[in-house]
């Protein structure tokens, strides 16, 4: 597990989600609202950040979820130490 290429999968999801939480408040104040010129593009910076904390904390429980998996029983492994079971 190299945690250099974690770490800039994790920054990149975090742009990726914040990218696509504008576009998808943007199209929804086209489609629904007064359209696009009346909002203001800090107010669009602002209210993407929790889409790209929310992609960010959605891909660290998949993570989680597939390094539980490889763990294994951490006793079993203590528990064989000192043993040597080919003689």
């Amino acid at each position: 597990m190299n945690k250099w290429l974690y770490a800039f999968v994790g920054v990149g999801i975090y742009y990726l989600g914040t990218i696509i939480g504008a576009l998808f408040m943007v199209l929804f104040t086209e489609f629904f609202g007064d359209g696009m010129h009346t909002i203001n593009e800090k107010a669009i910076g602002y209210m993407s950040i929790p889409f790209g904390l929310f992609s960010v904390w959605g891909l660290h429980l998949i993570l989680d979820k597939k390094w539980a998996n490889k763990k294994g029983d951490v006793n079993k492994e203590i528990d064989s130490i000192g043993k040597n079971e080919d003689i």
